[in-house]
């Protein structure tokens, strides 16, 4: 999104900003990050590294910034304090938790006041969440709205839940290594369905099945 002009911030609890660009370079790159942390990468690999770099040399303060601390709160106040962003990411939900005792219902409040923030502020915000309920012994693992489990509040609230099925993961050695399904389990305004993505786990990059240069 942002390598197409949309102002756009990524917040996030689970990496630092060394991290996240890391991987971004990766991705972009297609380049294995253990390569990439020895600097061991093969002239052509480095050309595409080095190309990623440059693209996102003039990117970097719309691509990612930590997330500020004291939960929610303070994630709303930064995110009022930031200069007109289309897009606001946030990984995850569940870094936004203070008290273990009571998070369950802070992180359903947080869904909440997430959601009317982002009508007051008209952009669209993706939060990522993991599922408490996912059963992985089930005859059919692929996630649903009910593995929210108690955080029902993200099923409830949320526009679009998108989820990701990687087979490998669940059934390892059948032959399906790379493939992986996008379900789309609730639209709001629209039809639900999957698409059909290809996951190289090397370069820790998805594409479009049907489309990989996309």
């Amino acid at each position: 999104m942002a390598q197409m002009d949309t102002p756009v911030v990524f917040f996030t609890s689970e990496m630092t900003l060394e991290r996240v660009m890391e991987r971004a370079l990766a991705i972009e790159g297609r380049a294995r990050v253990d390569d990439l942390r020895r600097g061991s990468l093969d002239d052509f690999t480095r050309a595409g590294v080095g190309a990623a770099a440059v693209r996102f040399r003039e990117m970097v303060p719309a691509i990612a910034a930590f997330p500020p601390g004291g939960g929610v709160e303070a994630l709303a106040a930064e995110m009022r304090r930031l200069s007109s962003p289309q897009v606001v990411l946030v990984d995850s939900l569940q870094g936004l938790a203070g008290s273990i005792r009571s998070q369950d219902e802070e992180l359903a409040a947080a869904v909440r006041m997430l959601k009317a923030l982002a009508i007051e502020l008209n952009i669209a915000l993706v939060l990522t969440c993991q599922l408490p309920d996912l059963r992985a012994d089930r005859a059919d693992p692929r996630p649903v709205l009910d593995d929210f489990g108690i955080l029902g509040a993200v099923k409830q609230h949320a526009d679009v839940v998108l989820a990701i099925f990687r087979e490998e993961m669940y059934r390892p050695g059948y032959g399906v290594e790379g493939a992986t399904e996008l379900l789309v389990r609730k639209n709001r305004n629209g039809q639900v369905g999957y698409v059909d993505l290809f996951f190289y786990k090397q370069w820790m990059r998805f594409e479009d099945m049907l489309d990989p240069d996309r």
